[in-house]
């Protein structure tokens, strides 16, 4: 089985923490790019975010297993500039997906009344005298997230349900039903990982105590709040006129 994972801590561990055969078939790549890679590929598995299903109604998604936040912990953190007062405008940077672009602009609608304009940037030097919604690891190397606003428990307390930031998803449904029985039990497995600094390279000591101290609010196997986040996911795009048609996610 193929696995298209995106090259962030969460999913790394994820995939480290995977029976032995399956993590020799872990590929990460960007995150804006794993869905079409799906789609040249359709029994590949890949951890997609869930508004990329908008771009491939058809694709079946796991009800077991993904990368849910239910507090402090992200994957992605805002930065505002000191006295801030002008919030017409939203750089991205870093791994950036579709579900940062889509609710970076519900999040601004709904606490400051404003549509944002959003821009993506490939170059972390032009993120200096702008607000910044950094995705993914750079979090953790280039910048101070204690001085960042955690994006997931924002939405979290916008709309009181887990953020359910990935989803395991493939077009073929028996690779779904492979993945979710591969997945059983993996929590525990993380949780121990994490609790013993098996965090693999690449995070440095204040961010490996971060994520040891709110480890709880990060969620691996899914219940009913984090299924029930998934289809409001899918329908905001749709209330807020981002999209012109309701999509309905295809649980296995």
């Amino acid at each position: 089985m193929k696995l298209l994972f995106p090259n962030n801590i969460y999913a790394r561990l994820f995939a480290d923490n995977l029976p032995e055969p399956l993590k020799k078939e872990v590929s990460f790549l960007p995150s804006s790019s794993i869905t079409n890679e799906l789609k040249n590929d359709r029994d590949a598995v890949g951890l997609i975010t869930p508004t990329d299903i908008l771009n491939a109604p058809e694709i079946f998604i796991s009800s077991k297993a993904g990368i849910s936040f239910e507090g402090i912990l992200s994957n992605s953190y805002i930065y505002f500039l000191p006295s801030q007062k002008d919030f017409s405008a939203l750089s991205l940077l870093g791994d950036i997906s579709t579900i940062d672009v889509i609710l970076s602009k519900i999040f601004f609608k709904e606490n400051y009344n404003t549509d944002i304009q959003v821009e993506i940037l490939s170059d972390i030097n032009k993120g200096k005298d702008k607000n910044l919604l950094v995705a993914g690891d750079l979090n953790f190397s280039s910048f101070d997230f204690d001085k960042g606003l955690s994006f997931a428990e924002e939405l979290v307390d916008m709309f009181s349900l887990p953020y359910v930031n990935f989803v395991l998803a493939s077009f073929n449904s028996k690779m779904i039903e492979d993945i979710n029985s591969a997945a059983a039990g993996i929590s525990k497995k993380i949780y121990d990982s994490v609790e013993q600094d098996n965090f693999g390279s690449g995070i440095n000591i204040k961010s490996k105590e971060y994520i040891k101290e709110n480890i709880g609010s990060l969620v691996y196997e899914f219940e009913s709040q984090d299924i029930d986040d998934v289809h409001q996911l899918l329908h905001l795009p749709y209330f807020y006129g981002i999209i012109q048609d309701i999509v309905e996610p295809k649980f296995i």
